[in-house]
């Protein structure tokens, strides 16, 4: 058993949504290789590149930008989010960690919300990733190992010092790009709640909001009313991180837009979402973007509908 010999069946011409017969003694090997790497809760990256955002265990999606955009000699960020709602994360997974592994300095992972212990293993989530374990492994130490990993990936990446990545957004507590440059990972931040764990949690659930809409907030109280925990980050406060810390643009992930991606009232904050068949689970939701930054930096948008993939 050896990495390329998992990715080649992984990447085995299969219909949509066909299940992957991975073993258990696979996963394991995976997971194993994957601590093995070096982890840093910050990375640096030069352009060009491509942005992907929540992909939420819709497996073929993943396979579709490989082939449109290749793999070798690519670099590819990921925001997050690579469990739950959808029904191939094992193999979604897999893919990835195994790229990971192969091409450590041109894949980057970050660590989404639902890549939390609290999310994923939570059945108020449709077809977490508990149940998906359980029901292909019935293997208690197949979703602790994942667990485990999660704790090994990224929380933030900067492309070209430029372009600012993370999953949720920078909150009001993070002042300056250093405070996540320290956290020493692996780290686990379910079950404190510890400063640390606070501004990791931070990190992975807030949202951007316009300064307009910031003014129906208490002064200096931005908790997310919306998802009971994290931030409603006015966009001044993050315009002010970003010219702080000479960054220009923040790339987001965390949020379904209707169009596959949605650009904020400063045209500073961008979020771009990754599942392109998401809508047949949130209606309004039509499609998929991905993210090219090119080496002048410049942005361009693919969008991907399943009405015409």
């Amino acid at each position: 058993m050896n990495i390329d010999q998992i990715i080649e069946f992984l990447m085995e011409e299969r219909p949509p949504g066909m299940e992957v017969d991975i073993k258990a003694e696979q996963v394991d090997y995976v997971c194993d290789a994957f601590m093995q790497l070096p982890a840093q809760a910050h990375v640096e990256i030069e352009a060009p590149c491509y942005i992907i955002g929540d992909v939420h265990a819709q497996y073929y999606d993943i396979l579709t930008y490989f082939k449109k955009f290749g793999i070798e000699n690519v670099k590819y960020v990921f925001l997050g989010d690579y469990v739950d709602r959808g029904y191939q994360a094992i193999e979604t997974l897999m893919l990835l960690f195994c790229f990971k592994i192969k091409y450590p300095d041109n894949f980057i992972l970050l660590r989404g919300n639902h890549e939390l212990a609290d999310v994923c293993t939570s059945y108020s989530y449709n077809n977490c990733l508990l149940a998906e374990v359980q029901e292909r492994f019935q293997s208690e130490e197949i979703i602790l190992k994942l667990l485990k990993v999660f704790d090994y990936l990224t929380l933030s990446c900067a492309i070209s010092k430029k372009i600012l990545c993370v999953h949720g957004c920078v909150t009001s507590k993070i002042t300056s790009i250093s405070q996540i440059q320290e956290i020493n990972l692996p780290f686990n931040p379910c079950g404190e709640n510890s400063e640390l764990a606070e501004l990791v949690k931070g990190l992975l659930w807030s949202d951007p909001i316009s300064d307009l809409e910031s003014k129906d907030l208490a002064i200096d109280n931005y908790f997310n009313i919306r998802r009971g925990i994290g931030e409603l980050v006015p966009e001044h406060i993050i315009s002010e991180f970003l010219a702080n810390n000479n960054f220009d643009v923040l790339m987001r992930g965390h949020e379904a837009p209707e169009d596959g991606f949605k650009v904020g009232v400063s045209g500073k904050v961008w979020t771009v979402f990754g599942a392109s068949n998401y809508y047949k689970q949130v209606n309004q939701v039509q499609g998929s973007v991905v993210c090219e930054i090119q080496k002048d930096l410049g942005l361009k948008m693919h969008i991907f509908r399943s009405d015409i993939q």
